[in-house]
């Protein structure tokens, strides 16, 4: 079995064979022709770290809407769980300092201000298909799929191809989730 994430970060021959304009989108979306809803926070994390600051955001931001719960402690305890599933995690040299605390704090305000009384599906589901997993997206907002990307780096060819992914799973599905945009 492959990740979407796997499938979409290799697999060079598949993705040219049906997407060979990939390339060229993402570099105009990169040059300008989409506009960035947010300017990075100004603030700097460990690139050893990120990855765990991006998901204890996500996870304080999704803890906020769903339980009232604004706990940081509860939700880096959440964090971890699920950060140890992942290859070299780095989560033995984390520490969570006043810069990372304040870091993930902007990064969730900034999701909380967007979705704040909102109806939002956390983690919308997509059944697996042939040797493909299943796999979950970040948020279903609006009929819209709403993927998350977090760091300072422009999008990559990578990011659409598992959105690509992501609606080829659900239009395969028995029970589909009706996109009206992604």
């Amino acid at each position: 079995m492959i990740s979407e994430v796997s499938f979409s970060r290799g697999y060079s021959s598949f993705w040219t064979e049906h997407v060979p304009w990939i390339s060229d989108y993402v570099s105009s979306i990169n040059i300008g022709l989409v506009e960035r809803l947010q300017l990075p926070i100004e603030l700097t994390d460990d690139t050893k770290h990120r990855s765990i600051n991006n998901v204890f955001a996500f996870t304080y931001f999704k803890n906020v809407l769903t339980r009232n719960n604004d706990n940081l402690d509860a939700a880096f305890g959440e964090t971890s769980t699920i950060i140890k599933n992942y290859p070299r995690n780095n989560l033995e040299t984390y520490a969570l300092t006043k810069e990372y605390s304040l870091i993930v704090k902007k990064q969730s305000e900034r999701l909380i201000n967007r979705y704040k009384g909102k109806s939002v599906e956390f983690y919308p589901q997509f059944s697996g298909c042939g040797l493909m997993e299943s796999c979950q997206g970040d948020l279903f907002y609006n009929n819209t799929l709403v993927e998350i990307k977090a760091g300072e780096r422009g999008l990559l060819s990578s990011d659409i191809k598992q959105i690509i992914i992501y609606c080829a799973l659900n239009w395969l599905s028995n029970s589909p989730i009706i996109f009206m945009g992604v």
